[in-house]
C-alpha cells in the first residue's frame, strides 16, 4: 500500500463524518472533503439568499467575484458550482475506498499575454469615454449531473475545486484565513492552475466596474470591509459557522470514532 505524504496545513482539521462505519477515510481526502463540502454549503446558503442580497447597496461585496451584476448570471454559476461540488465529493467518497491520495507538485503556467489595456484601466477611465463591448452572452444551460460527474472525473482534483470557486466567486477576502490557506493548497497540491484561478477572479473584478460604468448602473456602493467588516457584510467568512456545519459535527463525533477504530 502506498503511503500518503500529508501536506502541511491539509490535515489540521479534524475528519468529516465516516460515511461508511467502520471504514475510516483516509487523511487527505478527508482533509479534501472539509473543504469541498465547506464551499458546497456556502453555494447553498448564497443560492438561497441571493434575491435578498441582491436588493442591498452592498451586493458589490459578492458581485464584483462574479464579474457581473446580472442575476440569471450569477444564479447559474451558484447553481453550476454546486454541481461541481456534489460531483466531487461523491467522487472523493468513491476514492476513499482505496488508497489515501497524494499530493503532487504544483502546477506553474507561463506567464501569459496580459489583458487589453481598455480592461486593464476600466476603474480609471473618464466616465465620457465608452467602454470595453460586452462580452458574449454565456449560456446558462446547466450539465446534467452526470456530464459533470464525467466532467469532474476527466480533470485533476485540484483544478475541480478551483472550478468550483470560480463558480461561486470565492475569494480570498470572503475566506477564513485559516481556510483560505488550506483552499489554496488543495488547488495547488492536486493538481490545479492557482494562479490562473487568481488571475480570472482579478480580471473578473475589472469586468464588474466596467459593467457598472458601462451600463450606468448606480444601484450598489462600496462598503469599506475594514471599517465595516466583511463578515458584518456577508454574514459569514466562508470556512466559519454555519457555513461550515460539517467541521463542528465532526468534532462533536471524533470521540466516538476514536472509541471504535482500531487499537
Amino acid at each position: 500500500m502506498k503511503h500518503a505524504v500529508t501536506p502541511p496545513g491539509l490535515a489540521t482539521q479534524p475528519a468529516p463524518p465516516q460515511d461508511r462505519p467502520g471504514q475510516p477515510v483516509p487523511r487527505n481526502i478527508a482533509a479534501l472533503l472539509v473543504i469541498v463540502r465547506t464551499l458546497l454549503a456556502f453555494g447553498r446558503r448564497l443560492s438561497a439568499t441571493l434575491e435578498r442580497r441582491a436588493a442591498k447597496r452592498s451586493f458589490s461585496l459578492i458581485a464584483q467575484f462574479f464579474g457581473t451584476a446580472r442575476l440569471a448570471v450569477i444564479r447559474a454559476r451558484i447553481a453550476r458550482g454546486i454541481l461541481r461540488a456534489e460531483a466531487l465529493e461523491q467522487l472523493l467518497l468513491a476514492l476513499a475506498a482505496g488508497d489515501d491520495l497524494l499530493p503532487c507538485e504544483p502546477v506553474w503556467r507561463p506567464e501569459r499575454e496580459p489583458r487589453p489595456p481598455a480592461l486593464r484601466q476600466a476603474t480609471g477611465r473618464a466616465a465620457n469615454r465608452p467602454g470595453p463591448s460586452p462580452k458574449p452572452e454565456e449560456s446558462l444551460e446547466l450539465p446534467t449531473p452526470e456530464q459533470m460527474q464525467a466532467d469532474v472525473r476527466r480533470g485533476a482534483i485540484g483544478q475541480a475545486i478551483a472550478d468550483i470557486c470560480r463558480d461561486l466567486g470565492v475569494a480570498p477576502g470572503l475566506c477564513d484565513s485559516g481556510f483560505w490557506t488550506r483552499l489554496h493548497q488543495s488547488i495547488r497540491l492536486y493538481g490545479g492552475d492557482f494562479s490562473q484561478y487568481e488571475g480570472e477572479m482579478l480580471m473578473r473584478q475589472i469586468d464588474f466596474v466596467a459593467e457598472l460604468e458601462r451600463e450606468r448602473i448606480f444601484a450598489f456602493d462600496w462598503p469599506d470591509p475594514a471599517l465595516e467588516g466583511t463578515g458584518a457584510i456577508l454574514g459569514f467568512l466562508i470556512g466559519t459557522a454555519p457555513v461550515s456545519p460539517v467541521l463542528a459535527l465532526a468534532a462533536a463525533r471524533m470521540p466516538a470514532a476514536a472509541a471504535t477504530g482500531p487499537p
